[in-house]
């Protein structure tokens, strides 16, 4: 009976499209490169927050991150916003980003190929390449959430900010150091409310 019963649900059409498939296929795991130095990595992507959207910018080396407020999602916005990065941090080995035609087109295109940078696309459906800057947006979002609590007048740009300084003044599972205590030599003496970063301690 119970043979007869699998056999029945493993063929009904219905049910194989109504249940939950707990063992789907994952995209192939790519082959990532580890940094050697920092800003020789960075992960881009676009944060969205209430209105605004932000051009994100991680460093693999030292799991620094910055958020940019941009106007628009366009070729021309994404190449200054990572002009203006360069100009502070240094021009980076490989950028990884999405296929979102904010990065994907030929003005961001040639401006990396210009300045020799090693421009990556992820693949559509494998997210994996690009997750830590996803989860530093995580980190972020639940910070601004925190802010907003004890600081409902201030704008987003302000909260931004305010949640970046403490994402990099925070210790990192992965380096067991803060951000800027990797890019700056030595721990900055800046005071890190428990509100303003869910967890002191980033996990990889």
């Amino acid at each position: 009976m119970k043979e007869a019963i699998t056999t029945y649900v493993n063929n009904c059409e219905t049910c194989n499209r109504a249940k939950y498939d707990r063992h789907p296929q994952n995209p192939p795991i790519q082959k990532t490169e580890t940094p050697v130095k920092p800003f020789d990595v960075i992960h881009i992507d676009i944060l969205f927050f209430d209105k605004n959207q932000f051009l994100t910018v991680f460093d693999a080396f030292s799991k620094l991150g910055q958020a940019y407020p941009i106007p628009s999602r366009n070729a021309i916005t994404t190449t200054n916003t990572i002009l203006n990065y360069i100009s502070h941090y240094g021009k980076p080995a490989k950028i990884i980003c999405d296929q979102g035609s904010e990065f994907n087109n030929k003005i961001f295109t040639e401006f990396c190929q210009l300045h020799k940078i090693n421009l990556h696309f992820t693949s559509i459906g494998n997210s994996n390449s690009n997750s830590p800057v996803e989860r530093f947006h995580s980190t972020i979002l639940d910070s601004i959430r925190a802010l907003k609590l004890d600081n409902p007048t201030l704008n987003q740009e302000t909260l931004i900010k305010l949640a970046t300084i403490g994402y990099n003044n925070s210790i990192h599972s992965a380096t067991q150091r803060t951000p800027l205590e990797i890019i700056l030599g030595s721990p900055q003496n800046i005071e890190i409310d428990e509100k303003v970063i869910t967890t002191n301690f980033i996990e990889k």
